[in-house]
């Protein structure tokens, strides 16, 4: 192999590592929603959270706030700890998809807990 060639391999080695290293991840969301739900009976929080994560409850609520499927898949719902809450975040576009999620979320994830789960939104973040 002649020099030529293996410094101009080199190089485009190094710039290809240096762009996968400092590539951009994908759409990145500017507003922050966070939500904060108490769960009745405090024993029904877990059961919440595992609904809510479902990507059939994900699908629903992106259709309902219009939401791109890709930042609709990115709720992150968990329960916090010693509490009957449940905290739910998603970055989306704008603040009035902001406005729209959150006002759909309680409703919509009570019809898909079913009756024998009360929610009650506690806390609305929009950052």
């Amino acid at each position: 192999m002649s020099r030529k060639f293996a410094y101009s391999l080199a190089a485009l080695a190094a710039a290809a590592a240096l762009f996968f290293v400092f590539k951009p991840s994908g759409p990145r969301a500017p507003v922050k929603v966070v939500l904060r739900l108490a769960a009745a009976p405090k024993e029904k929080s877990d059961f919440v959270a595992v609904q809510a994560n479902t990507a059939r409850f994900k699908y629903s609520i992106g259709k309902k706030a219009g939401l791109k499927p890709v930042l609709a898949q990115r709720l992150a719902v968990r329960v916090v700890p010693n509490t009957r809450l449940v905290e739910a975040q998603l970055g989306v576009e704008t603040r009035a998809q902001a406005r729209l999620y959150a006002d759909a979320f309680v409703e919509t994830l009570q019809a898909e807990c079913g009756s024998g789960v009360a929610l009650t939104l506690v806390e609305r973040s929009v950052q």
